[in-house]
This record gives C-alpha cells, structure tokens and sequence, in this order.
C-alpha cells in the first residue's frame, strides 16, 4: 500500500481538549458491561425449553477474566408469545419462567431456577446482573383477557392510534334476513384515501384468528361472504369495504379486522383504525384484550383492565411534539396510563421486587420517551429508596438527536433527586457507524465532539453515560448495522473512561441477521473476537477513573487520524490513535502531559501490537509518533507499574455494586 508520512507539532496544552470527567469513585461511576443476548437468542420451541440462562452461566468465568463487571440480561418476565416471545412482550410481570401459562413454563431463556441460578453464580465472581425494565407497555392477545371497552365505544376515531386488530367488534344480530356490515379503514396518517389493504373475518367465537396464509379475495362493495373464513380486499377508493351476510337471529358475533399494505406477495402491517357498522341496526361493542391478571396470585394480587391504558378518556390524544411522539402514544402493545394510581403502585411494586427478591443489581430502562417523566422519576426514587444498596441506571432513549437525550437527562435527574442515571449514547452510536461503515471517506475531526460528553455544546458527564455500538435492537435492523472495523469502534469506546457496553455478538462471532429479512446477514470475524479480547484486557488495566483529552485540532492530517490522551489509573499515559487512511502517518507531540516528563527519556510502546516500533519521549515531552496502516494503535510507557510484554493477564475486576 502506497505510504505518506505527514509531520507537524502540536502543542498538547493548548490543543487538546478535556472532557468533563465528573468523577467519582464508586464502581458506578465506570464499568465495563456485557450485553448477555441478541434478538433471537435460540430456542428449542418444541421441548418448550429455554436454556440461555444456563448458556451464559458457563460463561461467567470468561467474562470475569476479561474485566466485565455486569451482564445487561433481556426482560425476564413471561410474554404475550409464549416460548417464543423476546421479553418485550410482557404479559405477567411476576411469572419468570414458573407458572404455566401461554403454552409454556419457561420463557425463551429458560426457568425461574436458572435464572436465579445465574444471577447467584454472577455474584461469586462479582459480576453484577441487569434488568431489562420494560415499564412503557404489556401485550396481551389471550381471549380470556377481552373486555368491553367504553372509551373506545364513546368514539372509535378519537384515539388515532388505538390498532384496528387490538379490538375486537361484537354485536348481537336483529333477525335472519340478510344483514349489511360497513367497515371503514383509514390509515393514521391518510384518514381518507388510504391505498391498502383490509383482512376481516366474522366468527361466532371471540376467539378470532385472522389466517393470513388462506385468506380468500373479494370485491366489496356488497359482496357476500361467509363465516368463519378470512377474507382480504383492497380498501375502497372511500377508505372501507361493505358486504352482506346472513346471520342467525339474536346471536353475539365477532368482527375482526386487519389493515395491510401490500408489498410483492407479503403482507405487512399498517398504520390503522376502523370504524364498523351493522344494518338492520345493532349495538356494536369494542373489546380489548385489556382484563388481565398475573397468574402468581400468591406473590402480588396483580390485575390490570382497560383503565390501566391509554386512551384513558376521550381527550387523551396521541399527538406529536418536534416530530416525536407523546407518552400516550400507543405504539408498542397496551401502552400504560402511568397516571393511573393503580398502574403506578403496582410497576413499583414489581420494581422493588425485582432488585429485593430476585437480586438484580442495575436496570436498563426500556424505550422511556414513550413513559411519563414525573413517573419515571418517582419510580426510580421509590425502587431506589428501598434498597439498601447503590443501583446501576441505565435509560434507552432511541434517538439520535442530542437536544432530545440532554433534555430528558436532565429532566428525569432533577425530578428523580441525585440518583445517578445513566443514558446510552445512540448519538455516539451512529457516529461510530458512519465512521466504521465510510472508510477513509469518513473525516475523523467529527470525532472531536462526538457523543453526549464530548460535543462542548452538551458536556454530559462521563459518569451519565454509557457507550455502544450495537445492541439487539440495531442487530436486527440491517440499516443501522456497523458492519465493518468494528475494532476502531471499541478501541474508542473502550479506551473512553465512561461506562460501555460490549455486544454479544462480536465477543462470540454471532451473525448480525435481519429480523425481516434473513437474506440479509453480516458474519463477524474470528479478528473481531480476538481484538475485542486485548482491548478489554487493556481497559481492565488501565482505564478506570481516568483523564480523558483529545487532540482538539482542526488541521487537514486529523481528518484521516484520531488522537487522544488517557491519564491512568497506573499515574502513566496512554495515547489512543486511530487511522483511518490506510497510509502510514507521522505527527509530533509536545506535550507536558506524558509521564514522568521530567525523566530524561521515556519509552512508549504499543501495547496493541500493531506497531513494532518504539517511541522515544525527550526530556521536554517532545515525542514523534510513526503509526503504520493499522486501524488502530495504543501507546503507553513501558516502565509503568502495570507494562509487560503483550498484554497483562492479571485482570483487576473491582465490580458492580452486589
């Protein structure tokens, strides 16, 4: 590969900048977590046995040799879907895998038992485990759970965003001459042309499936169908369809309806409402899959109806606010009403629960710009307030607008007291994604004020947040994929003194898959596996509580290179350099900063590997670094207390609070 040198001097003290460190001593302040699964970690569907507990159990010894001191674990509560359900599914909070319910004992990732099995395990080594709290909403599809549902038979149309197969219609026929049943459609977005798709059956049982594989055509308007059967047409140029049926007299019926778009010869779901009506005229009802009832009855008598969801009142509109959504907003399964005093008490509740009974020693928020502020901070006060012990916090706020992530931090802390919350950087993420995924065309200077803590205009503390650069929701979306140098990306979030989360996926060469679409699949290389491994080891022994700078600097050659300085835990200094240029580069520092700059020669080598070479820093802490192509390069000065040859096997693991 063709070779450039490029030389220049650089004033340390005047150019780098520092990074507001807010540092604090607790292990809180900093730790180094494994995210303990992906989307569709595997199961054996058919033995009903979820056995990833047990998985990443004999596993443990490895991820405390490497420095990992917790395991951010998926939500464990029993879901809508059974054996197959993620976790985000929820459907009773309190079963974790030890009742029978939805067709299964265990959840996808296995029993009561080996969960606390893993979490007992963990704790020997010191390594805490999180939850994944998911406080936004519950599912339920279960026919037992149908109720009526007043608010939505005050007026269908006035909560937009309540989807057409959440209800389902009933309505008692008149007589047995022919009866007429009207449907509108109309997606959210287009109320009166909507070019789509509507799937409807009509049962005598609640018990309604709409069977997508068999569905029959027909042509409405008026048109006879029959019951029993699934049908699909193309929504009306009016918004709906119309057909005839003919129905016993004085018997309840059931209506559901589906609204699709159609793409090639699948289907998918659509934004969606309806509105139905029956002639000869009949009382139409909505049902909701709204009365639900936790199954361990001996632990919490826990119950949840329509109430305990929005819409709860005809004026709770779902609307949108600089393009994101209200807490209202129904977008995943039944969204909690989190001013209900019944719906408070009891996520609290469970809350407590979960860190007292079942010993988790953090928990990671799920999707909390869809849950209310005022509650989400009391309810982190409360669970907080009742445990003896520290917390770790962590929120996902899914954006990658800094405003948005800065607000909502500031907000929740001032309302939740000084409780130490923590946020993932997505901002960072996606920074870290350009970067990987462009190559050399990519310039490295965006890295300066990349992320929450290092664009001045946010200055979030370290402490605050937590990096990343996938997780189990960008892993299924091969749009947000990082799918290339993955280790320049965790070289930076590994040598970045703040909390980070590693994947995975690139720790056991797991394929990224589409969750959509499974042609289209990323393999992670056996390099990423081992890089990964060193870079871990490196951050163990070094970065804990230090100072972080970076070479703040806006000349051309820092558009193909990244340069940062780590003051370490080992009273030494680190350089992190990355190069992006596929060329060899050479640059020269002066710098007040290097340790034991009053020495009258320091080595720095890289503990990387990557560069053979030795650096020589003079008695003024002039020193000129020559970097071959390699992505990425780690300097320190060998005389450290910490330095060996390679990389240091005797992994300091100070641990999450237990």
């Amino acid at each position: 590969m063709t070779s450039s040198k490029n030389i220049f001097k650089v004033l340390v003290a005047v150019l780098f900048l520092m990074v507001n460190s807010g540092l604090n001593h607790s292990v809180l302040a900093q730790n180094t977590i494994l995210q303990g699964f992906y989307w569709d970690v595997p199961v054996d569907d058919q033995a009903k046995n979820g056995s990833w507990y047990d998985s990443i159990s004999v596993k443990l010894d490895h991820f405390q040799d490497l420095g990992i001191e917790a395991i951010w674990m998926p939500p464990p509560s029993k879901g809508n879907w059974g054996i197959y359900d993620s976790g985000y599914g929820v459907y009773d909070h309190y079963d974790l895998g030890n009742y029978d319910q939805i067709g299964t004992t265990e959840t996808r990732y296995g029993s009561f038992k080996e969960l606390k099995a893993l979490i007992s395990n963990a704790k020997q080594r010191n390594i805490g485990i999180i939850a994944d709290i998911v406080l936004n909403h519950m599912y339920s599809y279960q026919t037992k759970d149908l109720e009526y549902n007043p608010i939505l038979a005050y007026s269908p149309r006035i909560y937009p965003s309540y989807p057409a197969n959440d209800i389902v219609w009933e309505f008692q026929s008149i007589n047995t001459e022919e009866t007429s049943i009207s449907i509108s459609a109309a997606s959210k977005d287009e109320r009166i042309n909507w070019d789509g798709y509507i799937m409807i059956r009509l049962s005598e049982s609640a018990d309604q499936y709409l069977d997508y594989n068999n569905a029959e055509s027909f042509v409405g308007n008026n048109s006879y169908l029959d019951k029993e059967k699934t049908y699909i047409s193309k929504v009306s140029e009016m918004g709906g369809v119309s057909f005839n049926i003919n129905l016993k007299s004085n018997k309840k019926y059931y209506v559901k309806v589906q609204l699709l778009n159609k793409k090639e010869i699948s289907y998918s779901f659509a934004d969606q409402q309806n509105y139905i009506r029956v002639y000869p005229f009949s009382t139409i009802k909505p049902l909701t899959y709204t009365s639900i009832s936790s199954k361990a009855s001996t632990l919490k008598d826990v119950s949840w109806n329509y109430e305990s969801f929005h819409p709860s009142s005809n004026k709770d509109l779902a609307i949108m606010i600089d393009n994101e959504l209200t807490p209202n907003a129904k977008i995943f399964g039944h969204d909690f009403d989190h001013s209900y005093h019944t719906t408070k008490k009891q996520l609290t509740d469970w809350g407590i629960w979960m860190i007292d009974s079942i010993g988790y020693s953090g928990v990671r928020l799920d999707f909390v710009q869809g849950i209310d502020r005022q509650f989400i901070s009391n309810w982190i006060y409360d669970v907080v307030q009742m445990n003896d012990k520290p917390l770790f916090l962590v929120a996902e706020y899914f954006s990658e607008n800094k405003d948005l992530l800065y607000e909502w931090l500031s907000n929740v802390k001032r309302l939740s007291g000084k409780h130490d919350m923590k946020i993932f950087d997505f901002p960072l993420k996606f920074e870290l994604t350009q970067m990987c995924n462009s190559n050399a065309d990519y310039d490295m200077r965006r890295l300066q004020t990349a992320g929450m803590s290092l664009d001045p205009n946010y200055m979030v503390k370290r402490r605050n947040v937590v990096t990343f650069i996938e997780n189990h929701d960008t892993g299924k979306e091969h749009d947000k994929w990082l799918t290339e140098n993955w280790t320049m990306a965790y070289a930076f979030t590994l040598m970045f003194p703040a909390s980070t989360c590693v994947y995975y996926n690139h720790l056991y060469q797991t394929p990224y898959l589409d969750m959509s679409d499974h042609s289209k699949k990323v393999n992670i290389p056996t390099s990423v596996k081992n890089d990964l491994e060193k870079l871990l080891k490196i951050r163990a022994d070094y970065i804990e509580d230090a100072e972080y700078i970076v070479l703040s600097d806006k000349k051309e050659i820092f558009k193909d290179i990244y340069v940062a300085c780590v003051k370490t835990s080992s009273d030494s200094t680190l350089f992190l350099v990355l190069n992006n240029s596929g060329e060899m580069k050479e640059f020269t520092i002066n710098s007040s900063l290097m340790s034991n700059s009053n020495t009258k020669q320091i080595v720095l080598k890289d503990i990387f590997g990557t560069n053979k070479n030795e650096i020589i820093v003079d008695g003024s802490g002039e020193a000129t670094f020559n970097v071959n192509e390699s992505k990425v390069s780690i300097w320190i000065d060998q005389t450290t207390k910490n330095y060996e040859e390679g990389i240091i096997d005797n992994i300091a693991n100070p641990g999450i609070s237990l």
